[in-house]
């Protein structure tokens, strides 16, 4: 089995605030560490499970997060910043999944929950269903028949992948009291749920289904600002009023557009 990882930064264990996920920012490479953590563990697991390659794309804030000499053998690993916003994924893969996920935008009891952007963004729809970061990297991965079969992350994050998706492996690592605060796992039980779900997602006959759309595919993103707004009325979007603009895009592959 060929899996394809997708990592982010605000799910992952022990992670609640922003000085945690931010470059330059004083608690950073405790964040760093974690997440090369919880991917560490993911591989590890998957590796046991049987799956005979491993890509990792390092998503956070654009790349540059993972602690490179920390990771373990036995994977792929996509490093740096710029061209496609899921490089190397295809057809060839069987499933994919998440590290360190969070929910999107406005989800309550969720640490950090957003949609791309924690200022600027109120809300993402594609044909009229709302969606996060999790329901467009899915809906990405459906271009290609690919289902989701693991996430780590928060308790809401695990929540949102199951409604979506269904029946995923899923590990909570840690539970929201307030977006920056939280009940999390220790790190040595994180390390070993995330092995354990991650082993499962591999041996397990994948159960869900791609998460695909009718194509072309509308899709409405709801602003903070009214510049903002502006600037995809630029670049061809349709305004739907101050803050909102809809775009109909031709492939599923188009599901980062704004």
């Amino acid at each position: 089995m060929k899996i394809y990882l997708c990592t982010d930064m605000e799910g992952a264990s022990g992670v609640t605030m922003r000085s945690e996920i931010e470059p330059n920012k004083e608690r950073y490479e405790f964040g760093r560490r974690m997440l090369t953590r919880d991917v560490a563990a993911a591989v590890e697991g998957l590796k046991a499970g049987g799956a005979t390659r491993i890509v990792v794309l390092d998503g956070h804030g654009g790349g540059d997060n993972f602690l490179y000499d920390e990771l373990p053998a036995g994977a792929e690993y996509i490093c740096g910043r710029g061209g496609d916003p899921i490089p190397f994924l295809d057809d060839s893969f069987d499933a994919v999944g998440f590290v360190g996920q969070h929910s999107m935008a406005g989800t309550p009891d969720a640490v950090w929950p957003h949609t791309q952007s924690w200022t600027d963004v109120l809300g993402v729809w594609a044909n009229g269903r709302e969606i996060g970061e999790i329901g467009q990297f899915a809906i990405y991965a459906g271009h290609y028949n690919l289902p989701v079969i693991f996430l780590s992350g928060d308790r809401a994050a695990c929540a949102e992948v199951r409604a979506l998706c269904g029946d995923v492996q899923t590990v909570a690592v840690k539970q929201a009291c307030s977006p920056t605060r939280a009940l999390c796992l220790s790190r040595a039980e994180a390390d070993k749920a995330i092995y354990e779900a991650a082993r499962e997602s591999a041996r397990g006959t994948i159960r869900t289904a791609p998460c695909t759309v009718e194509v072309p595919v509308e899709i409405r993103v709801r602003f903070t600002k009214t510049s903002l707004a502006d600037g995809c009325v630029q670049t061809g979007a349709e305004r739907v009023d101050e803050v909102t603009v809809r775009r109909m895009v031709p492939s599923a592959l188009d599901i980062y557009r704004m």
